[in-house]
């Protein structure tokens, strides 16, 4: 029933887009730790910043404190940012893919000391099945607030998002955290 409408999501988001920094000779690259030499100044005093804050939370409250000051930062909209910088200057509107992807990299540039080889983050794109009625309703309302640019993210009765993965290593373990709500997958594909 849904093979269709996953198999064109799925050609269309084949993997989540990077965030990337400006560099001052004008390339840009996706961040990752290493990312420290030549980054221009917009982006490194975007890390400095918001790692510096994830860093903080993490040593007053572990894990649990950079994912809170994460879910009060970034909240969802409409807007798809590549750029660190630009990214952080619209973090109140940040799109699922764009957001979820931030938060991996903000995660994964804190230090964990001695728990470094325990948790991965990563991003896990998830493809979730609604009522017909439902997704004609929310398309409506996306076209008629002109933000057309969600709208791909939907195909029949299914829709795109993208969540940040948990994994311990050593439980063997993943959760699955979409900003403030921890999501347990479904194990039949007719639930949502």
């Amino acid at each position: 029933m849904w093979a269709k409408d996953v198999a064109e999501l799925q050609s269309k988001f084949s993997s989540p887009s990077p965030i990337v920094v400006h560099f001052q000779n004008g390339l840009k690259e996706p961040w990752n730790k290493q990312t420290k030499k030549d980054v221009a100044s917009c982006c490194k005093t975007a890390i400095a910043s918001i790692v510096s804050s994830a860093q903080s939370c993490l040593s007053t409250n572990g894990v649990a404190g950079v994912l809170n000051m994460l879910e009060k930062r970034i909240h969802w909209g409409f807007a798809r940012k590549d750029y660190v910088c630009e990214c952080l200057e619209c973090m109140n509107e940040l799109d699922c893919e764009a957001g979820a992807s931030l938060a991996v990299k903000i995660l994964r540039s804190v230090q964990f000391i001695g728990r470094e080889d325990e948790l991965q983050f990563v991003p896990v794109q998830l493809i979730r099945a609604f009522n017909t009625s439902s997704i004609t309703i929310t398309k409506n309302q996306y076209t008629q607030l002109k933000h057309d640019s969600v709208v791909p993210w939907m195909a029949g009765s299914c829709s795109y998002h993208l969540v940040v993965g948990i994994i311990s290593v050593r439980r063997g373990t993943i959760k699955l955290w979409d900003f403030g709500v921890w999501l347990q997958p479904s194990r039949e594909a007719t639930e949502d």
